[in-house]
């Protein structure tokens, strides 16, 4: 998008890794659940999936992020360093 193309193929290919997050949320429920009736707890817990569910997010803001960076967004300084340093340890 930056050189004005379009690539469809980066586009499904994010979808698809989208989808399997979901995928992998959904199955970690699913584990959240087992756990639940093998300890006999008095509610169910959704320790797995909510701790997937936010490090998928974080990772897609700081994805977003680095995208607004190169397309010459201004990031407060904070998130300039930290930025840079993530490029640096790719």
């Amino acid at each position: 998008v930056l050189k004005g193309t379009y690539k469809a193929n980066i586009a499904i290919k994010g979808i698809l890794k989208k989808f399997g997050y979901v995928l992998i949320i959904v199955a970690a429920a699913g584990v959240d659940i087992a756990l639940y009736y093998q300890t006999g707890v008095s509610e169910p817990v959704f320790y797995v999936s909510n701790t997937l569910a936010v490090w998928f997010t974080i990772n897609d803001f700081i994805s977003i992020m680095l995208n607004l960076e190169r397309l010459g967004v201004k990031m407060p300084k904070f998130l300039q360093d930290y930025l840079q340093k993530i490029n640096k340890d790719k």
